[in-house]
């Protein structure tokens, strides 16, 4: 939020600044450039404070409330493209309050094979929540 807040206020210290040299926007097009770079910085600074949350509630529900755990078995390799290549996804499936469920997680340590098991730690209220505590020998 503090991110956000010094952003745009940047921003506007660059127009006041702009403006106080006596230099006046003449043009609709320069008027529009300025509105695009501040569209854009406020969108992009948006989009990081909702990912920073959304980890924060993943976080939250996993280490303050009600959890269980459960053995997860690989039942499918998926190669994934990434920015920085082909990534192995591991699909894994694992009872939670007797119902299958099925994720995906990307296991950059080693390279997941069918059959590898993981011990995870689900969310009672919310069981696609989950987190890898090992990986079972």
């Amino acid at each position: 939020m503090a991110m956000i807040v010094l952003v745009i206020g940047s921003i506007g210290v660059f127009i006041s600044e702009y403006k106080s040299r006596n230099i006046i926007l003449k043009s609709v097009s320069e008027y529009k450039t300025v509105f695009v770079v501040l569209f854009i910085v406020v969108f992009i600074s948006f989009a990081g404070v909702i990912n920073y949350l959304a980890k924060g509630r993943v976080d939250h529900i996993l280490h303050d409330e009600p959890t269980k755990q459960a053995i997860g078995t690989v039942i499918n390799v998926d190669m994934r493209s990434t920015r920085s290549g082909k990534q192995a996804w591991a699909i894994i499936n694992y009872n939670a309050t007797g119902t299958t469920i099925e994720q995906s997680f990307a296991d950059t340590s080693v390279n997941p094979r069918t059959g590898d098991k993981y011990l995870i730690e689900y969310s009672l209220q919310y069981p696609d929540m989950f987190r890898i505590i090992r990986t079972i020998k």
